[in-house]
């Protein structure tokens, strides 16, 4: 979705052959929220999809939350770690409903549930 010169990428349940057609196809697909795809579900090509849509703000619809993602695997545990990490994370699970709004200056601001999450 494009609007007033912001984008919102909603790739569904896309999985790994769609995100790796979508790197490969050489469209732009940056955007500044990003829905992860497939409710966050891991694909080794998930770090390149985020990377090149490269989002001001990562939105995660599950009610299970990060944990559901964490297994034996150390890449898919630190990539969302460090997603996590960077404050522009904000998750259905943690946060509730989310509200974002974009200032004219660009900055965008997140409006939660339970914002001390």
């Amino acid at each position: 979705m494009s609007c007033g010169g912001r984008r919102i990428l909603f790739p569904g349940d896309l999985e790994q052959y769609g995100q790796k057609q979508l790197l490969n196809a050489e469209t732009d697909i940056s955007a500044d929220i990003l829905v992860l795809p497939h409710h966050g579900a891991w694909t080794k090509s998930l770090p390149q999809f985020v990377e090149a849509v490269a989002p001001k703000v990562v939105l995660l619809s599950s009610p299970r939350g990060l944990k559901r993602y964490y297994s034996n695997n150390p890449a898919r545990d630190e990539f969302i770690e460090r997603i996590d990490r960077t404050g522009r994370l904000y998750s259905t699970s943690r946060h509730g409903w989310i509200r974002l709004t974009f200032s004219k200056e660009g900055t965008i601001r997140a409006e939660t549930m339970h914002p001390e999450h």
